[in-house]
Formats: C-alpha cells, sequence, structure tokens
C-alpha cells in the first residue's frame, strides 16, 4: 500500500515537473498573484480526473482486453526510455529554465483564469499520455493497491501547482538557473529509467 503510494507520488513528480504550458501558467499566475488560488485548484483538479480516468480505465482493459494493457505497458516503458534519453541529451545541448518575463497583472476575472488553466490543461494533447496513458498503465502493476498509487500521483499535482504558484516569486531566480534544471532534469529521467524497468518486469 505505502508502496504503491510512494510509487504515485514518484512518477507523479517527474511527469509534472517537465517544463510545458501550464507550469508557465502558474507560476506566471504566482508572480502575478492574480487569482492563484483557482488557478492552482483547476490544474490541480483537472490532472487528479484524468489520473483517476486512467487508473479506472486500465483497470477494466486489464479484464477485457490483457493486450491492449500489455501493449499499452510497453509503450509506456519505450516512452519513458526515449524520455529519459532525450531529457539527458538536452541537459547538455540547452538546459531548461521556466521564467516567465511579465509580472504586472492583466486584470483577468477568476472564471477568464479558471477558463485559461482548464485551457493549457485539458488542450494539451500531451497531459493525456502521461496522465491516462501512462499513469493508468503503470498503475495495473499494483494490483488492489493501484488506487493509492493514483492517490499518490493526484497528491503529487496538488503538492506540485500550489508550491510552484504559491512560491513563485521566491522561486523565480532558483529556476532561471541553468545548473538547477540540469539537477532537476537527470533526476527525472532516472526515475523515468526506473518506472520503465518496473514495467518491463510487469509484462
Amino acid at each position: 500500500m505505502l508502496i504503491a503510494f510512494a510509487q504515485g507520488l514518484t512518477l507523479g513528480f517527474s511527469m509534472i515537473i517537465a517544463i510545458g504550458a501550464q507550469n508557465a501558467f502558474v507560476l506566471r499566475q504566482g508572480i502575478r498573484n492574480e487569482n492563484l488560488f483557482w488557478v492552482c485548484l483547476t490544474c490541480a483538479l483537472s490532472d487528479i480526473v484524468l489520473i483517476i480516468t486512467g487508473v479506472f480505465l486500465f483497470d477494466y482493459l486489464q479484464v477485457k482486453s490483457p493486450e491492449l494493457v500489455f501493449w499499452a505497458k510497453a509503450a509506456g516503458a519505450l516512452y519513458l526510455t526515449g524520455y529519459s534519453i532525450k531529457i539527458i541529451y538536452s541537459v547538455w545541448r540547452n538546459p531548461s529554465t521556466l521564467t516567465p518575463s511579465k509580472n504586472n497583472k492583466s486584470g483577468a476575472s477568476v472564471m477568464m483564469s479558471i477558463l485559461m488553466s482548464l485551457g493549457v490543461t485539458w488542450l494539451n494533447p500531451h497531459v493525456y499520455l502521461d496522465t491516462v496513458v501512462l499513469i493508468g498503465s503503470v498503475a495495473t502493476i499494483f494490483g488492489d493497491n493501484k488506487i493509492f498509487f493514483g492517490a499518490g500521483a493526484s497528491l503529487a499535482s496538488i503538492i506540485f501547482f500550489f508550491c510552484l504558484g504559491y512560491l513563485a516569486k521566491s522561486l523565480r531566480k532558483f529556476l532561471a538557473t541553468p545548473i538547477t534544471w540540469k539537477v532537476i532534469d537527470i533526476t527525472v529521467a532516472i526515475i523515468m529509467l526506473l518506472i520503465a524497468g518496473e514495467l518491463v518486469r510487469s509484462l
């Protein structure tokens, strides 16, 4: 139970920490301090819905179509391995940074900020691969404890978005340093490779 929860939390962090439109948007809203609670809550709840969908979808598919789950696991392992190699390569070629330049408030309403949060989440095709497919397929490894795996991944989203948003001003200089992202990227790559190995062993 605890192992499933811890692995879900670890995988959740490793997937969500990658730089993308969603993270950049939350960071910018944090720097602006504009409708921040609703932005963080919307992004976190969206991820939770997608994670739960993935966990239960693959649980259903494991009974109805085990062959599909097999290939999803194989694809997930291949994706994680390839993505890890890409991350490691980019560490030396093009170090990541996350530094939104604008810090003035835009005057957007709460509803507009929520809609923008939904947009950068649900209109991003990559989010479905990370949450529904990848986390859902990995969850099948844990059998009856899959719900704890999903809970760990969900908690990672909550912690990450609220920390990123509310610590945005403090983290701004920290996240602008290439060496910081080298350490983060290499750590994420190692975690992904380890989880890919778990997927291969479960085939």
